[in-house]
């Protein structure tokens, strides 16, 4: 039978496909719970529903409901035994893994992300977690996406960007910067980059980048007055 240490695992684990759901306005289903086979020792199926209902949301003002049923058992005669085991709301699965106010961040950066660069939505749909673990740095991963649908082919270095943020912002977080970019930015407007090994996000984004410094010089002098080359 399945056990509340277990339970709390498979509300853990439906976290980000929750979030999916509320990214796409979907309203909140049930997570439903097996209840697994039932001991077969009295003494063991006794504790294990004991254990059950001592961390449910009848004990404990949320969580998990158990909804128990009377059944006759050929060895121990009448028992009431877990029937249906399911987190019936929003409410008691956030606070079930003690993610309500993260949940609520979440919301506001959703809701921010949508209103100010619409051409998300659909990665967001498909990366809700990132949403939580990039939290603090939306506004300004936001200020880059609108420069880029303006500019998409910028010919500037990363530092000489006309966008208010740090200087380093961007070669800080080049990678989920790249993913978002190449969500929203027209493919034809994208460099392809699948030989490079060096210089990857600038050459992607049409962005200046420091090239290699080749040095060499004339042995015969004529040579470089006859091409009018004019470095020594």
């Amino acid at each position: 039978m399945i056990n509340p240490s277990q339970i709390q695992k498979k509300a853990d684990s439906s976290y980000a496909a929750f979030l999916g759901a509320v990214v796409r306005g979907e309203a909140y289903i049930a997570i439903e719970c097996a209840v697994g086979a039932a001991p077969k020792d009295y003494i063991a199926l006794r504790d294990a529903v004991l254990l059950l209902i001592s961390k449910s949301k009848s004990q404990l003002g949320y969580g998990y409901t158990v909804d128990l049923e009377g059944r006759k058992t050929q060895k121990y005669g009448q028992q009431s035994l877990p029937k249906r085991i399911y987190i019936d709301t929003e409410q008691d699965f956030l606070k079930l893994i003690k993610k309500e106010k993260e949940f609520l961040r979440f919301k506001a950066n959703l809701s921010l992300i949508l209103t100010e660069v619409p051409a998300l939505y659909d990665w967001l749909c498909h990366n809700p977690l990132k949403i939580i673990e990039y939290g603090d740095r939306w506004k300004d991963l936001i200020k880059v996406c609108q420069y880029f649908q303006e500019t998409p082919q910028p010919d500037l270095y990363i530092r000489e960007l006309p966008i208010q943020i740090h200087t380093k912002f961007i070669e800080q977080n080049k990678g989920i910067i790249r993913s978002l970019l190449e969500s929203i930015i027209p493919a034809e407007n994208l460099q392809s980059v699948e030989d490079e090994k060096e210089n990857i996000f600038e050459k992607r984004f049409a962005l200046k980048y420091r090239e290699p410094l080749i040095r060499f010089r004339f042995l015969d002098e004529t040579l470089k007055v006859k091409y009018r080359f004019p470095a020594s």
